[in-house]
C-alpha cells in the first residue's frame, strides 16, 4: 500500500483480529517488498551441446569399429551380406573412390572425426551444465539481509 495512513489501518485491522482469535501465528510486515522466488535455471544449451555430442559419438563409433576390425577377420560362409549387396558395394567404392584401401582411409576418418567430436561436444556441454550462475551467490546474500519487522 502506497499511502500511510492506509498501511497504519490495515496494521491496526490485523493485530486486532489476531488478539480478538487468540491464534498463534506471527503477523511480519515488510517495508519493501520481497524478492521474487526464482526457478533455477534450466541449463539448455548444454543440455543441447550434450545431445549434439552424444548423436556424434554413436554415429562415429560404429564407423570406427568397421574400419579398425576390418581385416582382421574373413567373412565366412553365413555371412550376412548377399553377394547382391556385396555388388552394389564394389560399384560404390569403384565409383567414389580410387581404392577400396581410400575408402578404408575414408571410413576410419569419418569415424575418428564424429567421436572426437561428440567426445568434445558432450565435455563441453556437461560442462555448461553444471556451471553455477555467477550472481547466485550475491542473490542470497541480499535474500538473506532482509529482516522484516514483526509485531
Amino acid at each position: 500500500l502506497e499511502n500511510p495512513k492506509q498501511l497504519l489501518e490495515l496494521k491496526n485491522c490485523l493485530l486486532v483480529k489476531k488478539a480478538a482469535t487468540a491464534a498463534a501465528y506471527d503477523i511480519k510486515f515488510l517495508e519493501q517488498p520481497s524478492p521474487q522466488e526464482t526457478t533455477p535455471r534450466v541449463p539448455t544449451f548444454g543440455l543441447s551441446l550434450s545431445m549434439v555430442g552424444l548423436f556424434l559419438l554413436l554415429h562415429g563409433l560404429p564407423p570406427l569399429a568397421a574400419s579398425l576390425t576390418y581385416g582382421q577377420s574373413e567373412p565366412t560362409e553365413d555371412s550376412k551380406i548377399t553377394s547382391e549387396a556385396a555388388a552394389k558395394l564394389g560399384r560404390l567404392v569403384v565409383k567414389y573412390f580410387s581404392s577400396a584401401e581410400e575408402f578404408r582411409n575414408f571410413i576410419l576418418g569419418l569415424g575418428i572425426g564424429l567421436t572426437v567430436n561428440g567426445i568434445i561436444f558432450l565435455w563441453v556441454g556437461g560442462r555448461l551444465m553444471d556451471r553455477q550462475p555467477a550472481n547466485s551467490d550475491t542473490r542470497n546474500l541480499a535474500m538473506n539481509k532482509q529482516s522484516p519487522d514483526s509485531f
